[in-house]
This record gives structure tokens, C-alpha cells and sequence, in this order.
């Protein structure tokens, strides 16, 4: 996902300028909660909020701050010795992605629309995601959760393991199918449990990631992309 975003990233700056597709004036988001993760293979945390089940998540992960500073430093050389700090937002109802960018005295900020980046005539036809309920169980804080395999339709033995947690709610059902259509190139459906991911692990064992801290929290955003002269 990182790497994917990241070449997204380079492709806008490199095709299109510092600021692209603004479309919007003006984007208003509402958050609900906030859920930090651990990614064992690099050791990493990020910290995610997600609104209106779904439709918005929201970081500023000082891991995605550090992958663009990197990214940046060879068109301006600052960011290399300047503190990087990154502000990122996707819509999954209009699968628009922005971002806003401070290094420095250099700040950018991007609204740009997914569609754009997608090949319709690349698409290939897929069978999607199907779940099935195993008789294992997640523990978080003390409570057990059923874990659930996440499979291609046509092919049950290349399943992920995921528990989840409904209390906090994300309709991927609702919100996903649009967006890993674009990032995959496959036309896909989704049937998969509601809720906020607790865990997963690769079909050999291989934890992917680990949700570490969760919390309600109400947050309101407004982004302003006026440009204005009189």
C-alpha cells in the first residue's frame, strides 16, 4: 500500500505539477476514531483515524512522512536536513486522495482524483473477496474475536487471516470495491466482515499487522484549497 501511494505520489509530481486535479474548493471530513498499528516486518507503527465507516481515513504518520521526505529530497535538497511532516487524506466516496505537505519552508498540496490513474481497458475480470469464519479466535485486551479467512473467491487456499472488531465500524463492503479496483486493475466485489481490523497473517503464518491501540475519537477537518486574487 505505501509503495503504491508513493508511486502515485511521483507520477502526479512528475506529470502534472506540484498541484493537480484541484477540483473542490473546499473539503470538509468528519473522523470517528483513531487506531495505531504495528507492522512487524519493519518495525514500524502507523496511526490511522477513519470516518463515516470508512468513507475517510486519515494520517500523519511519521512513517509516510520519512517515505516522502526520502522521495523529495532530489528536487529540493532542504528536506534532506528538514523535518518532513505529512498530512494525508482518502476519500473512498469520491476515491480522491490528498495530500498536504510541509518541509522546510516548502509546503505542497495535492487533491487529485484515483480515476484518473486507471485504465479501464486494462481491467481484468475477478471473482473478488469472499470470507469464511474459522473456529480460531483473536485476542485483544482481553477479549476474543472469531477470525475470519479473506479469500479470492475462486481460489479459498490463498486466504488472509483477519479478525475484526464491528464495535468499530468500516464497511468494506461499501467503501473498498471502487478503490481496489483502480490500485489492483481487477474489477472487484467485496464480501467481508464490517468492522476495524484487530489482525492478519499471511497464508504461511506471517503477521502483516497488529492493531496495538484504538480509541473514539471525534474529530471534524476542512481543507481550503482557495487560491484567490482581486
Amino acid at each position: 500500500m505505501k509503495q503504491t501511494v508513493l508511486r502515485i505520489f511521483l507520477s502526479v509530481l512528475s506529470s502534472c505539477g506540484f498541484i493537480s486535479g484541484i477540483g473542490a474548493q473546499e473539503i470538509s471530513f468528519e473522523l470517528d476514531y483513531t487506531a495505531t498499528y504495528f507492522i512487524p516486518k519493519s518495525q514500524d507503527t502507523i496511526t490511522v483515524s477513519v470516518g463515516q465507516d470508512g468513507a475517510f481515513l486519515y494520517t500523519d504518520s511519521d512513517l509516510l512522512a520519512k517515505s516522502f521526505a526520502k522521495e523529495l529530497v532530489s528536487f529540493l535538497p532542504a528536506v534532506e536536513s528538514a523535518s518532513t511532516e505529512v498530512k494525508t487524506l482518502l476519500n473512498l466516496q469520491t476515491n480522491e486522495l490528498l495530500f498536504h505537505i510541509r518541509a522546510d519552508k516548502n509546503t505542497m498540496v495535492m487533491n487529485f482524483d484515483l480515476l484518473n490513474f486507471a485504465n479501464p481497458k486494462s481491467l481484468e475480470k475477478s471473482g473478488g473477496l469472499a470470507h469464511t469464519q474459522t473456529d480460531e479466535k483473536y485476542l485483544f485486551k482481553g477479549k476474543e474475536y472469531p477470525i475470519f479467512k479473506i479469500h479470492p473467491r475462486n481460489d479459498s487456499s490463498d486466504a488472509l487471516k483477519i479478525a475484526f472488531d464491528k464495535a468499530f465500524s468500516f464497511d468494506y463492503n461499501k467503501h473498498m470495491p471502487d478503490f481496489l479496483t483502480l490500485v489492483l486493475g481487477e474489477e472487484m466485489t467485496i464480501n467481508v466482515p464490517n468492522g476495524v481490523i484487530l489482525g492478519a497473517e499471511d497464508k504461511h503464518g506471517n503477521e502483516l499487522i497488529r492493531l496495538i491501540d484504538i480509541k473514539s475519537e471525534e474529530k471534524t477537518g476542512r481543507v481550503d484549497l482557495n487560491f484567490i486574487l482581486k
